[in-house]
């Protein structure tokens, strides 16, 4: 029993490992208007930057974006960051993109007088899915996003900070781009009109891998030898 024990765990153990902790936690705080060296500045529009230690951009159509690349397929990728929109007659956004090689899945939270009205929007778009979107009275605090990709299956959540009320809170699935096809992770921060600012600030990024083919075979020698320890002697 103390043998087969002893295999029990060493499964357990292989299982866990590849599918419960991130290879790799990143969190950008944007300390000295400064990106970590595996980040860059993907692109900018009219002076959208990094400045007081966020992501910021202000009328009149600024925007920055920012980008990490993979350097292995990921089956999880978990994405958080805090994030302020305005009231904007043509758009303010908060914006992630996963991108793959052909195609790309979207989380965006915005608002848009023009051809929207009084509301603000959460949109979820993934590949080969119609996009869903939410709509709920417009007001400007600042919001909590968490984003879950795994699989072929998305999630966007937007919590508002002050009070805790879940704004929007969408699942798909079926996305016919994978969370292992996602090459590269964008962020953008966009203000077209309006007062104020559009800013992001306090991402948080937890990185999967994908379990690799040789460890499924150790796995599967793992359960062969368990199966093997629980025979009895002589059968």
């Amino acid at each position: 029993m103390r043998a087969i024990g002893l295999c029990f765990l060493c499964v357990l153990g292989m299982l866990s490992s590849s599918v419960s902790a991130p290879a790799l936690t990143m969190d950008l705080d944007f300390t000295g208007n400064s990106l970590p060296s595996d980040w860059t500045v993907y692109s900018t529009m009219n002076g959208g930057s990094i400045h007081n230690e966020w992501l910021e951009t202000v009328q009149v159509d600024q925007g920055i974006t920012i980008a990490h690349d993979l350097t292995a397929p990921m089956s999880r990728i978990f994405i958080s960051y805090r994030g302020e929109i305005r009231d904007s007659y043509w758009g303010s956004y908060n914006e992630v993109h996963l991108v793959g090689s052909s195609q790309t899945a979207s989380f965006v939270h915005l608002n848009r007088t023009w051809n929207e009205g009084d509301d603000n929007l959460a949109q979820m778009h993934l590949p080969g899915e119609p996009m869903l979107r939410v709509e709920y009275p417009e007001s400007f605090p600042t919001y909590l996003h968490e984003i879950e990709f795994q699989g072929t299956t998305a999630s966007y959540r937007i919590i508002d900070e002050a009070t805790q009320t879940v704004v929007a809170d969408m699942v798909r699935t079926g996305s016919t781009l994978a969370a292992h096809d996602v090459e590269q992770i964008q962020i953008r921060a966009l203000h077209t009109t309006g007062t104020g600012q559009t800013w992001i600030d306090d991402v948080h990024v937890e990185l999967f891998h994908a379990p690799e083919p040789g460890t499924m075979t150790l796995m599967g020698l793992g359960l062969l030898g368990l199966a093997r320890c629980g025979r009895r002697p002589g059968s």
